[in-house]
């Protein structure tokens, strides 16, 4: 069975992502949140750009719903 990442299951698993975001080096935030290094620097490496490209898709997604709104209020004053 494979190991769970430790990051992923870590009750601070937000507040450790947006360190790193924020650029706080990896080994300051593994010893404030009681991790290895080692776990920080594989969580960022292999399940961070997963979770980045699901935000980008999400602020696209209501870039286009906000878009479509705007269109359909345009829409509405040209049929008035």
């Amino acid at each position: 069975m494979p190991q769970v990442c430790t990051i992923c299951s870590h009750e601070s698993r937000d507040a450790i992502e947006d360190a790193f975001i924020a650029g706080t080096p990896k080994r300051r935030i593994a010893s404030h949140h009681s991790v290895t290094e080692r776990a920080v620097r594989y969580h960022i490496r292999e399940h961070l750009p997963a979770l980045l490209a699901l935000a980008r898709d999400a602020e696209r997604s209501a870039r286009a719903d906000t878009l479509l709104d705007r269109i359909e209020v345009l829409q509405s004053r040209t049929l008035a």
